[in-house]
This record gives structure tokens, sequence and C-alpha cells, in this order.
């Protein structure tokens, strides 16, 4: 996940185009299958080591994807269920990241 931040970051020389490319990376990662809370807190830790001052706003964005996404094929209940087991493991500012998404949905 680090590796594949930092190249998605610097392929590109336009700092929007990189974060529109880590968000596409973590918008793929959160819907894979293998994705649960445990697996998680290491893309996230890979990914704040990989690019510090801006991973957040990038989380953010691929979680307001994925979980619109299952809002629409499910419903709010079970996909707010599902967000919050996802990020059951994360240290709290980073979960709070996630919740504020749950909640503005």
């Amino acid at each position: 996940m680090y590796l594949a931040t930092e190249y998605l970051s610097e392929v590109t020389s336009d700092s929007d185009a990189a974060h529109s490319n880590r968000v596409i990376l973590l918008r793929t990662l959160l819907a894979a299958p293998w994705m649960t809370a445990a697996t998680l807190p290491f893309v996230i830790v890979a990914m704040k080591a990989a690019v510090p001052d801006t991973w957040r706003e990038a989380f953010r964005a691929a979680f307001q994807l994925v979980f619109k996404t299952l809002v629409d094929d499910y419903g709010f209940d079970i996909a707010g269920s599902f967000g919050l087991s996802l990020i059951a493991n994360l240290e709290e500012p980073d979960r709070l990241v996630a919740v504020s998404v749950i909640i503005e949905r």
C-alpha cells in the first residue's frame, strides 16, 4: 500500500490528479472482498506513511464513494452497519473521518 500510494502520488505532476489517484486506489481497496476491520488499519497506516499531509482527504473521499454505493444498493441501515463494523479497529481520529461520512449521509 505504501509503494502504491507513493507511486500514484508521484506518477503525475498535478496534485489534483495525485489526489484522484489515491482516492481511486483507496476506493478500490475499501470495496475489495478481503477488506475487513482487521485489514483496514494496515492500509491506513501505510497511506499515512506515504502521504502524511493528504491521506485523510483521500480516505474521506474514497469512503464517501463506497458508502454512497452501499446506501444506494442496500439502504442506509445495512450500509451504516457495515461501515461502522469496517472502521471499528481504526484509531479514533481516523474512525471519526468515516463516522462523519456516515452521519452526513
